[in-house]
């Protein structure tokens, strides 16, 4: 149970507990999966609060190309967003082609978990855990 809006202390907890967390915000990126179908680049799902959403980008919408050079993969995709501030989509749905402009941006991050020594309290709860 959680009361308020403020923040978590994260690392504080884990370390309490003898784990010690890095977190790493992600590269900024389209906000969307997409996936290859007979040979299109196809949007297959949109991130809530991500850029694609923003840009008005659709599930099922193909990605045609990004600043006018041709995607024809996500690997693609990722190159041609590293290190940019906005991009111009080229995007086909329904048989209408679309241009969208849309801001790459990061949504989460990474955790990176490392168990530091015996902890007391760590080795009760995983103990718990077992029963």
């Amino acid at each position: 149970y959680v009361d308020g809006v403020d923040e978590l202390p994260y690392a504080e907890l884990l370390e309490a507990a003898g784990v010690e967390a890095s977190f790493t915000s992600r590269e900024p990126s389209l906000g969307a999966n997409v996936r290859r179908a007979e040979g299109r680049l196809l949007i297959d799902a949109v991130i809530r609060g991500g850029a694609a959403m923003a840009a008005g980008v659709l599930p099922g919408d193909e990605l045609l190309a990004i600043d006018g050079n041709r995607t024809m993969s996500e690997s693609d995709v990722t190159s041609m967003l590293r290190g940019r501030e906005s991009v111009e989509l080229l995007v086909a749905r329904n048989g209408v082609v679309r241009t969208r402009t849309l801001a790459p941006r990061s949504v989460g991050f990474d955790v990176e978990l490392t168990i530091v020594g015996a902890n007391e309290l760590r080795e009760r709860w995983l103990r718990r855990m077992d029963e």
